[in-house]
């Protein structure tokens, strides 16, 4: 416990954290047009976060733990589609940005330097956006058939700043596409699927586990999406 108290200042793991809180400016607007069959939404906002919580693990096996960090700012748009092509096709999507960033140097039990001013703040994603096309038609008076894609995109993350000598830990951008191709007959859907099809295997964590400052050995701590997946749902409905 001396080791550990010498290196980042205390010997223990905290017991609690406070609240957060945050004020948050927006300015949005929404534009229809094609009788409605069109509708683009927009928004820019600014949030002045004050003791942000923040998931730590430092350098010396305190895993997991939550501290308050100060405060931080976050800046951005957001856009929204919808817009009906045909009497039979129709997409939707949306894309959004986001600055968020430290507002000051962040340290902690007053030894641990956590992160500088204008660190990006962990596990959020500059880019996020998705699509999704919808398609449906009458193959019999009493059958419907529909085609699904949705396409979802996250951008890197940050995982870990960097911390002394070591490298800033980053989680990688991924993308998930899945796919629905169906019938519905009276109460009946019949639904093939597959689920990640681009079969993305990105790394949510990838932190090797350390004490002290020095690695035990390199272990990786981590989880990630589903593999690829398909396979037939049947679904009843009792009305």
């Amino acid at each position: 416990m001396a080791d550990l108290e010498d290196e980042i200042g205390t010997s223990t793991a905290p017991l609690g954290y406070d609240p957060d809180g945050l004020w948050n400016y927006e300015f949005g607007m929404k534009w229809t047009a094609a009788e409605g069959r069109v509708i683009l939404n927009a928004a820019i906002f600014r949030m002045d976060w004050n003791d942000i919580q923040v998931g730590v693990s430092p350098l010396c096996g305190l895993n997991g733990t939550v501290l308050n960090a100060g405060k931080a700012k976050s800046e951005g748009f957001e856009l929204e589609l919808d817009a009906v092509i045909t009497e039979n096709f129709r997409i939707s999507g949306g894309i959004s940005y986001v600055d968020a960033t430290f507002s000051e140097d962040v340290s902690f039990w007053g030894s641990f330097i956590f992160a500088s001013a204008g660190t990006r703040v962990p596990d959020v994603a500059e880019w996020t956006g998705n699509i999704r096309a919808d398609y449906t038609a009458n193959i019999t008076d009493t059958i419907l058939g529909f085609a699904r894609a949705t396409l979802s995109y996250r951008g890197d993350r940050l995982a870990l700043p960097s911390i002394g000598n070591t490298d800033p830990k980053i989680k990688d951008a991924y993308e998930i596409l899945n796919v629905r191709l169906g019938i519905d007959w009276h109460d009946w859907t019949f639904t093939l699927f597959v689920d990640n099809l681009t079969n993305s295997r990105p790394s949510f964590t990838g932190l090797p586990l350390t004490v002290a400052g020095s690695e035990i050995q390199f272990v990786t701590i981590d989880y990630s999406l589903r593999p690829i997946r398909y396979g037939l749902s049947v679904r009843y409905g009792f009305y």
